[in-house]
């Protein structure tokens, strides 16, 4: 399931998976078995609402990337 526009505003790893909690105009919580990090350049902002990373999380940096037609 994808779901645009939900910012994040927390999740919490259980035994059976993560619980999201979503914020924007209709907040909701949804629960996940595997959840994919793909914020890009905000990636450690995400991972630092995650409650059991807090500790794991790397350092943002900005650099050049490669781009394609």
């Amino acid at each position: 399931m994808l779901a645009f526009f939900s910012p994040v505003e927390r999740a919490r790893a259980t035994e059976d998976g993560v619980e999201i909690s979503v914020g924007g105009a209709e907040s909701d919580e949804a629960r996940a078995k595997l959840v994919v990090n793909s914020a890009g350049l905000h990636a450690p902002d995400l991972a630092a609402r995650f409650w059991a990373c807090q500790q794991e999380i790397p350092t943002g940096l900005l650099c050049q990337g490669n781009y394609f037609r």
